[in-house]
């Protein structure tokens, strides 16, 4: 999209409602005069005195192939105003945090598994001067993946959305 700016033709082609109407008809499709004024209800003059202010303000421009019907269609500029661009920060910052979480997920089963192997767990018995207890530290594990599950599906769930509310089409 190209960088809008906002002069004082623009400001004042976009002050009124119908011109705000009729950039939003042609963001549809490219009309004549008369299919703008009877869509919205205006004489043709009065359409045309609004066509002629958005072309002065480069927001729409005409077709004139040299036949009877002139259309008139959006510019950039105009399309830029319509659809300004989406901000698609909150949607990656919402990934990385996912696929963080992933990899933090993956690397603490890997290495909660070597901790459970046979030697590991023999090993941490010999150094121990106290009776090792098993019921607690696996009741933390029990909680902390738990609680790891829970935080991954809410983000998963939240990515899902951000995702599918970027890749719906704009309503205007």
């Amino acid at each position: 999209m190209p960088k809008i700016i906002l002069d004082l033709a623009t400001v004042k082609a976009l002050a009124g409602e119908t011109r705000v109407r009729i950039l939003k008809q042609l963001q549809e499709r490219n009309y004549m005069q008369t299919e703008l004024g009877t869509t919205l209800k205006l004489a043709v003059p009065t359409i045309k005195e609004h066509l002629n202010a958005l072309e002065n303000a480069e927001l729409v421009h005409k077709i004139d192939e040299g036949r009877k019907w002139k259309y008139y269609e959006l510019t950039q500029k105009g399309k830029a105003i319509l659809t300004p661009p989406q901000d698609n920060t909150t949607l990656l910052v919402l990934l990385g945090t996912w696929i963080a979480a992933v990899v933090g997920g993956i690397v603490s089963y890997v290495h909660n598994i070597r901790l459970q192997t046979p030697e590991v767990l023999r090993e941490t018995m010999q150094a121990s001067t106290m009776p090792v207890q098993f019921a607690a530290p696996a009741q933390t594990t029990l909680q902390w993946n738990i609680a790891y599950w829970v935080f991954l599906g809410v983000l998963t769930i939240g990515l899902v959305c951000m995702l599918l509310k970027s890749i719906r089409k704009p309503h205007q």
